[in-house]
């Protein structure tokens, strides 16, 4: 089940933001392609943090913090319009990467 919410919250996003920077805001790929670009920073920022807390803490509530950090963020791009920029959602793009590295360790371990 978590698996599920996992690819689901991952692909959603992933495919969701690129579409609306392309097709609503007339970027191209290779642009929208930048603005979504730092969720791989993102990811590359947490993973240290994950593979030192995934020995001492709990993976129930590193998955539990992935995923709320993970929604917070999602409401942020819900409050979305067509007057945004692409370094208006740059951290809320950072932050999925970051929590979605909470939560994609632990499940695989």
């Amino acid at each position: 089940m978590l698996i599920l919410m996992l690819g689901v919250s991952i692909y959603s996003t992933i495919t969701i933001l690129p579409l609306f920077y392309q097709e609503l805001l007339g970027y191209t790929a290779f642009t929208a392609g930048w603005a979504v670009g730092p969720r791989g920073f993102g990811s590359i920022m947490g993973m240290p943090v994950i593979g030192y807390l995934g020995n001492q803490t709990d993976p129930r509530y590193l998955r539990t913090f992935g995923f709320v950090l993970f929604g917070i963020t999602s409401l942020v791009f819900g409050r979305v319009t067509l007057e945004v920029g692409p370094t208006t959602l740059l951290w809320p793009v950072i932050l999925t990467g970051f929590a979605l590295s909470f939560v994609f360790v632990p499940i695989t371990t």
